[in-house]
């Protein structure tokens, strides 16, 4: 995760607020978030997938994207989002 403890908690509190997203699990390398509303058209979604981007510190790898299209349709409608954390 990118920034510091700060901004990644304002992103956690950001993604909670919009999405009812709650982080259930936190180890040593991911972090798993349950989500209530997750995004429901691709416009939204790629919004989420620029913001998911930016929190993982530039890396898609939870999700095999090669862009944020890509990202983005697999966070599209998923009641589960895994993001890196190091």
């Amino acid at each position: 995760m990118s920034g510091s403890h700060q901004s990644v908690n304002a992103m956690d509190v950001h993604w909670e607020n919009r999405y009812g997203a709650e982080l259930v699990v936190l180890t040593g390398a991911t972090a798993e978030f349950a989500v209530a509303r997750p995004p429901r058209t691709k416009p939204e979604a790629l919004a989420l997938a620029w913001e998911y981007f930016v929190y993982n510190d530039g890396y898609y790898d939870q999700y095999g994207a090669d862009n944020l299209t890509e990202l983005a349709a697999s966070l599209l409608a998923a009641p589960v989002w895994l993001a890196w954390w190091d």
